[in-house]
């Protein structure tokens, strides 16, 4: 026994040894293949001193210094007992209360009760950062464990995960667990590829039936030939997810109404809100008046409460189990939802501290709260990538996480949450999250350029959601066609017309995210492609990348009518 534990710790760390071994690889292939494209994209606002295809190579270096450093082996003691993850849609961070900082407003602190509680039984509460600002992305990173653009579900025509790629369900079922999916967002469905390595897979309309499961998750486990066969349970909640209902039996926790709305009186707040209403927002250059803010950000708060009740009734259920003790549990969310912040309402139009920043609570199992592992040593600090929980529960249950996948939570790390978003308005856009000298957390933001911005982008979504014309006659597809030609020639990191523009923003307080004017551009957009690349390999355009892999046969994904219907009634532009 004791000599397979001892090569699973090794195996652990060789396979860090491997991934040393393929970026520094994929990186001197990325050098001797294209010596001027690195320098331009390293050299854009400061010359270096060192040559472009060596300099790549010395930051590769480092990184293989801290995987080494970082190596520490899994629970020696896999986990056997339940797993729950249960996933929120468009959750903040900041409306949490148990994660609220000092200066946190007092109606943001008491909205989620059920979370707060969970949170204080939790081993891990803290702030995380998705890997997009939008579901697609997103949710594909926290099933598979891997970055947008390395699982390749980075858009809507791009949105059904692939059959090769091996899913948090698959590797449980592997490892000996029945899996149960319920899932609330049109894009998770089976046809998306949602299904893959679940035993059974329904929507979760009013919860009732995850929570009769969760309820009898130790029975059912003992029925199930003993220990032999654990449970595994994916729960998606679509609220806080617009469209907004006026849920008044949780008016109490807003408090005052505040400045914009008259005397403090909530009556005036509508029954509902489209996501049609709120899609005109999505451009910049539209801002609702300051009253119509203010209903929109209460009607949010209000869906965030609903989806806490929802949350608290399924935690309940696992409470009057006998499994509570032995389980992992795990909360988190896909991405957060903008209210002006970066001058945009709703989510999947920027990277925004607002839009990536999410709460991340795990509750670790008995087993493995009583083992001395670097679990209980640490917390996980502010800012790491939440698909880090792919990798996480496979080391809880002695599984191999595969290739790709970014570390677990068992590995305490600084900061590196990288977030992707592209196909935007001739832009794509990148974050990465990292420590700040200071202790505090920073943003650095990139933004390249695929291809010419279209003066009719933003009216071309609001026509897509209704089927109609733009002004200029045009229809929305011919806007979206030319975009997405483009996209389809350019490296996504590189872009193809200017030089991609950076800024590094400081996270502070509750929500501020302000400029660093000071900060050092040049190091900073290094770090970032670098991290780009380790973990998405080269940058090579969507073509060049189709034929390296064999992709162009992929085929689109075919909507029904009542799915398209689903979608942009959720606000999604599907054409």
């Amino acid at each position: 026994m004791r000599d397979s534990l001892l090569e699973g710790r090794s195996g652990w760390c060789w396979r860090r040894a491997k991934t040393i071994e393929m970026v520094t690889a994929n990186y001197a292939c990325v050098s001797t293949r294209g010596a001027d494209k690195v320098a331009r994209m390293n050299g854009f606002l400061k010359p270096s001193s060192a040559p472009a295809t060596t300099q790549p190579l010395m930051l590769m270096l480092i990184v293989a210094i801290g995987l080494l450093v970082g190596c520490q082996p899994p629970p020696v003691v896999p986990h056997r007992g339940p797993i729950v993850l249960i996933t929120i849609d468009t959750l903040r961070a900041d409306v949490v209360g148990a994660l609220a900082g000092p200066a946190t407003p007092l109606d943001q602190t008491r909205l989620t009760p059920n979370l707060d509680r969970f949170a204080a039984e939790s081993d891990w509460a803290t702030r995380a950062v998705s890997t997009s600002s939008w579901t697609v992305p997103s949710m594909a990173s926290l099933m598979t464990g891997q970055q947008p653009w390395r699982h390749g579900n980075w858009h809507g025509e791009r949105a059904a995960l692939q059959e090769s790629h091996r899913t948090l369900a698959e590797a449980l079922k592997e490892g000996g667990y029945q899996t149960a999916g319920f899932r609330s967002n049109t894009w998770l469905r089976g046809s998306f590829g949602y299904a893959q390595g679940f035993d059974q897979f329904k929507g979760l309309r009013g919860g009732k039936r995850a929570a009769s499961l969760l309820e009898s998750l130790a029975a059912e486990q003992a029925e199930a030939n003993g220990d032999d066969a654990p449970n595994f349970v994916w729960i998606h909640i679509l609220p806080p997810h617009a469209p907004y209902q006026l849920h008044r039996k949780y008016l109490d926790r807003l408090g005052d109404a505040g400045p914009n709305v008259e005397g403090g009186n909530w009556d005036a707040l509508p029954n509902r809100v489209n996501t049609g209403e709120l899609e005109q927002y999505l451009d910049p250059g539209r801002t609702p008046a300051p009253e119509l803010l203010a209903q929109y950000w209460a009607l949010y708060r209000l869906h965030v409460s609903h989806a806490d009740q929802v949350v608290g009734e399924l935690l309940d259920a696992l409470r009057r189990s006998d499994g509570w003790e032995d389980s992992l549990v795990a909360i988190t969310s896909d991405h957060g939802e903008e209210f002006g912040e970066a001058d945009q309402i709703t989510h999947g139009g920027n990277l925004h501290r607002a839009l990536i920043e999410v709460p991340l609570l795990v509750k670790l199992p008995k087993t493995l709260r009583e083992q001395a592992h670097p679990a209980r040593s640490f917390v996980p600090r502010a800012g790491v990538s939440n698909a880090r929980l792919f990798a996480t529960v496979l080391e809880a249950i002695g599984a191999e996480p595969g290739a790709h996948t970014l570390d677990s939570l068992f590995v305490d790390r600084e900061p590196a949450a990288l977030s992707e978003l592209y196909l935007g308005n001739g832009v794509n856009r990148f974050s990465l999250v990292r420590a700040a000298p200071d202790g505090a957390l920073e943003q650095i933001h990139w933004q390249s350029q695929f291809g010419p911005s279209e003066p009719e982008y933003f009216s071309a979504r609001k026509a897509a959601l209704k089927a109609g014309l733009l002004p200029s006659g045009e229809a929305p597809e011919e806007i979206f066609g030319r975009q997405a030609l483009a996209f389809l020639q350019a490296p996504p990191l590189a872009g193809a017309l200017e030089r991609p523009a950076v800024e590094i923003r400081s996270w502070s307080g509750a929500t501020r995210s302000t400029p660093v004017v000071s900060g050092a551009l040049a190091q900073a957009s290094r770090q970032l492609e670098q991290r780009w690349v380790v973990l998405n390999g080269e940058d090579l355009s969507p073509a060049h990348l189709a034929e390296a892999t064999g992709e162009e046969g992929r085929a689109r994904i075919q909507l029904s009518d009542e799915e398209r219907e689903r979608l942009r009634a959720l606000g999604y532009v599907v054409n």
